[in-house]
């Protein structure tokens, strides 16, 4: 009966250390960011090497839709070709004259010949956070 706790233990751990080891791959790359787009505060992005990987769009979800506590601003990018490419994001406010605030976001990532996005790196100065990694995912439809 020990031997079985015990071996029970063991492979619970192994699950534990392999099961959430498993690295994010997929074709579209989602960043969700707070925004003050009320305001006129939104995220600009800026992709160099855009046959490698293309802005989708933004989408935003607004304070108390949807049940978000802080408005939203939702990027995707869909890989296009195999390469490598960065993308800048700035926080900027499109209403004025400085429109620059001091946040900005560089990710430097990979696209492989399956089209699975790889993030290389990520640098910038987001809020006093750690910069967010950004969710990969599968999309299968044909742009």
């Amino acid at each position: 009966m020990k031997k079985i706790k015990i071996i029970c233990v063991i492979l619970l751990m192994l699950i534990i250390i392999f099961g959430c080891n498993k690295e994010q791959k997929g074709n579209m790359m989602k960043l969700e960011l707070n925004c003050d787009a009320e305001n006129g505060y939104v995220w600009q992005t800026t992709v160099l090497n855009s046959n490698v990987i293309q802005s989708e769009g933004d989408e935003f979800l607004y304070k108390d839709q949807d049940k978000v506590l802080e408005t939203k601003q939702i990027i995707r990018f869909r890989a296009l070709e195999t390469g490598t490419a960065e993308i800048e994001i700035k926080y900027i406010n499109a209403q004025k004259e400085n429109k620059e605030k001091d946040y900005s976001i560089k990710y430097l990532i990979e696209v492989d010949s399956d089209l699975n996005i790889k993030i290389l790196s990520k640098t910038g100065k987001f809020y006093d956070d750690e910069i967010i990694t950004p969710e990969l995912y599968m999309d299968y439809t044909k742009k």
